[in-house]
């Protein structure tokens, strides 16, 4: 079963937790975007992660 992705209006009740800039995309409704954009760093810092414990 997929999972429904949640909208900007899904956080409206804890939305003055939220740092949003008035001229752009809602960061939650971005994020999928985000991590495709930011994945070959992301696995990179994971890796250098699993390394530093590796000891």
């Amino acid at each position: 079963m997929a999972k429904r992705l949640k909208s900007f209006g899904d956080y409206q009740a804890d939305g003055n937790v939220w740092i949003t800039l008035t001229t752009g995309e809602y960061y939650p409704d971005i994020l999928v975007s985000a991590c495709e954009l930011y994945k070959p760093v992301l696995v990179m810092f994971s890796e250098i992660l699993k390394r530093s414990d590796a000891g």
